[in-house]
């Protein structure tokens, strides 16, 4: 039987091993041309076991890509707003299975659909594309009215709740608007207030809502050679949002999405893994068991999930984790809560749907960290 120094050996053999696998995984997403530019982070606790960086951060000047260099989040704004409201419900300020319309004066045609309904997206909302729901950084922008047009045009449920998982943005949406009626606060400056952006602990992390700045911000690109490119002039004006093209990759102006509660979120990876590491520690929130549910699959008619996004599992280890794409960027995150790690991946490209690309690129670190855990 190995000594305690000898397992110690083995452990740091098979994790530098680990890091290896993943770091070629990340290379390759280069080497392929998926994307012009990568970033990535896994943290265990505080600890960081990969801090990955590479490729260009604006194919079009050349500029390499940093560890400061921001992305915009998408669809990963969502555990954020699930948060919200779960510190709402814990509060007492909201009921997860409350009706949304008795939060929000007039707007009786929400009917039956709850709080928690909203956000298991089973709330019977349409999911209409918010390619073109951005505007450019140096755009004028009301957050506030900006919404309340989104859901005049797009808020009323066109299916009975409670039903199988459809995907839709508008739930979240809605959860924005009642968590501003039940605290007199916008979603952003909740969740300033709660401790939960900024970037956490990590040295320059960085989480907001801020708009983009250029100087740091990497540039959105999508392919110059796939279907994407055409069709742009359908929903946008492409004078206005394209900056130009270089090689492979129509550079992006610099933008942000509308729909603060579903996707208006901005940060880097480090930024991103340390809020994760944040609500993963917050025990009222998040821990294993814990009837907020927001990392624990709950009982839904569909694809596994918690209230804040998708869960499964890899390597005999339980996961939650969403991606979040749109016109420019694309990103996914996962937690491990029986290892206490976060992973983070954000690609300065395009990305329409979820590509599940964690789950491959985590597997060697998420095996080893679960056989060091066992053998102890």
């Amino acid at each position: 039987m190995p000594s305690a120094s000898g397992m110690r050996a083995m452990d740091f053999d098979s994790q530098a091993a680990a890091v290896q696998a993943v770091r070629h995984s990340l290379q390759m997403l280069l080497t392929s041309g998926n994307s012009p530019g990568v970033q990535y982070l896994f943290l265990q606790g505080p600890d960081p076991l990969l801090s990955f960086q590479a490729g260009l951060a604006d194919p079009g000047t050349g500029q390499l890509l940093q560890a400061g260099h921001r992305f915009n989040l998408h669809s990963a704004t969502q555990l954020w707003t699930a948060a919200a409201v779960l510190r709402c419900v814990q509060t007492g300020l909201l009921a997860l299975d409350e009706p949304l319309q008795n939060y929000l004066d007039g707007h009786v045609e929400l009917g039956a659909a709850t709080v928690r309904q909203a956000l298991l997206h089973m709330a019977g909302f349409a999911n209409p594309s918010a390619l073109a729901w951005i505007h450019l950084c140096r755009d004028s922008f009301d957050p506030g009215k900006v919404a309340e047009a989104l859901l005049l045009e797009h808020g009323r449920p066109v299916r009975s709740p409670g039903g199988a998982y459809r995907a839709s943005r508008i739930g979240h949406l809605w959860l924005g608007q009642v968590l501003r009626a039940v605290t007199g606060q916008s979603l952003p400056a909740f969740l300033q207030a709660q401790g939960w952006l900024g970037g956490g602990t990590l040295p320059g992390g960085h989480l907001s809502f801020d708009p983009p700045d250029p100087a740091h911000h990497a540039r959105g690109t999508l392919p110059r050679w796939g279907w994407l490119n055409p069709a742009l002039a359908w929903f946008l004006d492409r004078d206005r949002y394209v900056a130009g093209v270089s090689g492979a990759w129509v550079r992006l102006e610099h933008h942000q999405a509308d729909a603060q509660a579903c996707c208006g979120l901005i940060g880097h990876a480090a930024g991103l893994a340390a809020g994760l590491q944040g609500l993963l520690a917050r025990q009222g929130l998040a821990s294993s068991g814990c009837p907020s549910g927001l990392f624990d699959t709950v009982p839904v008619v569909g694809p596994a999930r918690g209230l804040g996004g998708f869960t499964g599992w890899l390597e005999g280890q339980h996961w939650c984790g969403h991606a979040g794409g749109g016109l420019g960027h694309y990103a996914e995150w996962r937690v491990y809560p029986r290892l206490q790690a976060v992973s983070v991946l954000l690609l300065n490209r395009a990305g329409l749907r979820d590509e599940g690309l964690l789950g491959r690129i985590d597997k060697p670190l998420v095996a080893a960290l679960g056989r060091q855990q066992a053998s102890r």
